[in-house]
């Protein structure tokens, strides 16, 4: 037996009022059944399911006519239409962060980019930012923060240490502006989010003192982690 809802116990679940329902359903976002003796808007787990994906593209300010519009598209579509509901400060920051700001990453990690921008010119937006997420990242991004503010004195950007899947799920709910990750996105959240790659970590192989190893190959580490060589002799042939 399917499992229904009328119109005012969703309107108390979501916190949204009737008219508002009712509108997304005229403007083709909701479609609810019609009960078939009284006529009465009865609302399935499904429709539950996508009045919350709306609360959520709305938050991330979305139209109705965008949102309906992604039904069917695809992930890639998806970020394409999230990364142009950037706000103009944070399109300013992250062009700082991929721009002179990679001067700074290149510090303690590998830059992104294979020359950094020798400045930046900023907009000057006035707003704040939350960015939340990875404890490795943080100081990173704090640093820039830091920066930043110095070219922009109008904003001001919080940085929340979590860690990464708080901070991107934090960013999928709209708790946070951006998200800081050390990880790849898994397929559920590349649907939501859009990466902004804007750091490498270097690996630096190690051995000791009276190893003569000169040199090796990214086939030969890898085969060395695999088990599969385990003398150094075995490199040297």
């Amino acid at each position: 037996m399917a499992l229904n809802f009328q119109i005012g116990e969703i309107s108390r679940f979501f916190n949204i009022p009737a008219s508002t329902l009712r509108y997304w359903e005229d403007k083709g976002v909701l479609h609810p059944e019609k009960g078939i003796e009284n006529r009465y808007r009865e609302y399935t787990i499904e429709d539950l399911m996508t009045i919350s994906d709306v609360v959520f593209y709305k938050n991330l300010g979305l139209q109705l006519k965008e949102i309906r519009e992604m039904d069917g598209s695809s992930p890639e579509q998806h970020g394409k239409l999230f990364a142009e509901k950037l706000s103009e400060l944070e399109q300013d920051f992250l062009s700082y962060v991929n721009g002179a700001g990679q001067k700074i990453v290149s510090k303690n990690f590998v830059s992104v980019k294979k020359k950094p921008a020798d400045s930046f010119l900023s907009g000057k937006q006035s707003g704040s930012i939350k960015i939340s997420g990875s404890t490795s990242v943080a100081p990173l991004l704090q640093q820039l923060a830091d920066e930043y503010e110095k070219y922009n004195p109008n904003a001001k950007i919080e940085i929340e240490e979590t860690d990464s899947t708080q901070g991107l799920t934090a960013a999928m709910e709209g708790t946070c502006d951006l998200a800081m990750s050390s990880r790849d996105l898994k397929s559920y959240e590349a649907e939501l989010l859009e990466p902004v790659e804007i750091a490498k970590d270097g690996i630096l192989i190690l051995v000791g003192e009276k190893n003569p190893l000169q040199n090796i190959t990214m086939d030969q580490l890898a085969k060395i982690y695999r088990g599969d060589i385990s003398q150094w002799s075995d490199l040297a042939e």
